[in-house]
């Protein structure tokens, strides 16, 4: 996601009204008028370096898990690309272990089927869970079928740990991402909260020395939501939202389907 335009907004009156206010609070005449400016410059800028690294930290730790999300689409494709190389590979012993008299073919067929019920056409289509629960299985088979030191084995053992790896990895960050925002949501209000006291503040220091400046120096909070909502219905276009999610298109690998009847 990126830097909410309320953030960049709230940031910049922050920052402005306090450059504003330093100058008016050496002018004017009230000494209480000037201590409460003062003091409203204080609080604007001590609120200001907080908001303004939580709104850095969202976006870096969003950052991070939107790149662990790629991690796992690409991880996710590459489990898809070796499952078709094992199925094939597994079709390819089990026909060659029926040519053999003293195999039981019935008892081989039910072990594939077990084993690795799915063409690649299907395996493809599995969401991310159900996609590694099937390759697991199909690993156990294979081990027994194929060998552990089978080269198609090795490979698809190797990819679907790498997916095991990102996965985790991505659920660390994305719980990162989200106690990092609920942090951004805490600064924003915090923020917020010290623009509209300080804006009181001002205004009632101005009003001691007869000025009634405060538009100018200090824009009101719903101006900035009254800005917003002017300029998307004015143009008629729906401001477009921030996606989070990484798609990536999966290599669909279909080696031959010897035996579509054994696929669920």
């Amino acid at each position: 996601m990126s830097e909410t335009k309320f953030d960049t907004t709230l940031q910049s009156w922050m920052e402005r009204s306090a450059t504003r206010l330093g100058p008016v609070a050496a002018k004017v005449d009230d000494e209480y008028a000037r201590r409460v400016l003062e003091l409203s410059v204080a609080l604007l800028l001590a609120r200001l370096g907080p908001y303004r690294l939580a709104v850095v930290r969202s976006l870096e730790e969003n950052e991070k898990a939107a790149r662990a999300a790629e991690d796992v689409a690409r991880a996710e494709a590459e489990v898809k690309t070796s499952y078709g190389r094992l199925y094939a590979t597994a079709q390819a012993a089990y026909y060659t272990a029926r040519a053999d008299q003293t195999q039981d073919d019935e008892l081989l067929k039910r072990r594939l089927v077990r084993g690795m019920p799915r063409a690649p056409s299907v395996f493809n289509k599995l969401g991310i869970d159900r996609a590694r629960s099937a390759m697991n299985t199909a690993l156990r088979y294979a081990e027994g079928a194929l060998g552990v030191e089978s080269a198609a084995v090795v490979e698809a053992q190797q990819v679907f740990d790498g997916l095991s790896t990102a996965l985790d990895a991505a659920d660390n960050q994305k719980a990162r991402a989200v106690h990092t925002m609920q942090r951004l949501f805490q600064a924003r209000e915090h923020a917020k909260s010290a623009y509209i006291a300080a804006r009181q503040f001002v205004d009632g220091a101005l009003s001691l020395d007869s000025d009634r400046s405060i538009g100018q120096l200090m824009p009101a909070i719903s101006e900035m939501y009254m800005t917003r909502q002017a300029s998307s219905s004015e143009l008629g276009v729906e401001e477009p939202r921030d996606e989070a999610d990484v798609i990536v298109g999966d290599p669909v690998v279909g080696p031959v389907v010897v035996d579509e009847a054994t696929d669920s």
